[in-house]
């Protein structure tokens, strides 16, 4: 029986300006820190506005920085991925289509379709009004409590409703 073990090497020989690289694809979590780091990219994907190669030229040269320091081993490292952005173009593409190999099989675009499919029903749930939200329980006899404002008054006494003097 096989086992995850015995999937091949997950990385990438690439030689650049006569150094070789080791390039490993991006993870889910490299992805989702990129997200996070790059919130118009998220945005842009969710939108489904413009190809995949125009959110890299619309990001770039930060993105495509830490995209190499990722997947040359040195996430977070600085000095890395100002090394990546002073790189001539042509050596950055050398990068990120090893990257893009193993990343994203079927490409990029697929990829997006397959991650927006899956996500579609999680976001549209979280983005539902409170008033759209059902507050019964069908199995439930008992109503849940109405909705109510979690306002903080802070200089009127406790128990007392409308104007008051604060005692000192």
């Amino acid at each position: 029986m096989a086992s995850l073990l015995d999937i091949g090497p997950l990385t990438e020989e690439v030689e650049v300006r006569g150094v070789t690289l080791t390039v490993q694809g991006l993870t889910a979590g490299h992805l989702f820190q990129l997200f996070s780091e790059f919130p118009s990219m998220r945005k842009m994907i969710e939108a489904r506005s413009g190809s995949p190669q125009e959110i890299m030229l619309t990001l770039a040269p930060e993105l495509i920085a830490k995209i190499i320091a990722m997947a040359t081993g040195m996430p977070h490292n600085r000095e890395a991925e100002a090394k990546a952005m002073s790189m001539g173009a042509s050596d950055q593409l050398e990068i990120i289509s090893a990257v893009q190999r193993m990343s994203f099989r079927d490409g990029i675009a697929p990829f997006v379709d397959r991650v927006t499919a899956l996500l579609l029903p999680v976001v549209a749930a979280a983005n539902k009004s409170p008033a759209m939200v059902s507050r019964d329980s069908s199995n439930s006899t008992t109503k849940s409590p109405a909705p109510f404002n979690a306002s903080l008054q802070t200089d009127t006494p406790a128990g007392m409703r409308g104007h008051s003097r604060r005692v000192n």
